[in-house]
């Protein structure tokens, strides 16, 4: 007998976890995409004062962008930076989703939108962490620019981390009901 393949080994609320992870994986993709396109990351800079602070000072607190490199060897690099700390943010926010799935399924809307919530937070703390790391690389930071980097960093990236989770726990937790009601109405006669 050939072994059961994983999603009919798995539980049904193990599958309804998995989708909002992906659900909200997607999502964060989506936006540290949206946000390296120009315009759009001009209409968030108008409306939200600090994220103008973020950009003028090249602050890596805010969601790292996901985009094409254009300009010259400076832009170039500070590109290469942000790239490396949005793939590690969707890095361990997809390690922080599968071993929760593969661990305790989480039950009910809430515990899934703040197991969603603190992934969020967590990895977008981390993804601007290694952005600033690798950009203090690129522009030979001394030790107490260095610092207040990294501080600046961290207060921005809990911020905004705790922002975009809201939304993305959110979804994940919407996605969830969704696929519960749509999975109970195909079992029920």
């Amino acid at each position: 007998m050939d072994a059961p393949s994983d999603a009919i080994a798995q539980p049904p609320e193990s599958r309804e976890t998995a989708r909002g992870a992906i659900t909200a994986t997607a999502l964060l993709l989506l936006v540290m995409v949206l946000t390296a396109i120009s315009p759009v990351r001009l209409a968030l800079v108008e409306l939200n004062p600090v994220q103008a602070l973020i950009e003028g000072i090249r602050l890596p607190g805010g969601l790292p962008h996901l985009g094409l490199p254009f300009g010259q060897h400076a832009v170039t690099t500070y590109w290469l930076a942000e790239t490396l700390g949005a793939l590690t943010l969707l890095a361990v926010f997809w390690v922080r989703c599968r071993s929760a799935r593969n661990g305790e399924v989480a039950r009910g809307r809430l515990r899934i939108f703040g197991q969603v919530w603190l992934d969020t937070v967590l990895a977008t703390l981390i993804g601007c962490l290694v952005a600033a790391v690798v950009g203090s690389f690129f522009t030979h930071d001394l030790v107490l620019p260095y610092l207040l980097l990294i501080g600046g960093t961290v207060l921005f990236a809990l911020v905004i981390g705790a922002v975009v989770g809201l939304l993305a726990g959110l979804v994940a937790a919407a996605a969830r009901e969704v696929m519960g009601s749509a999975q109970s109405s195909v079992q029920t006669p």
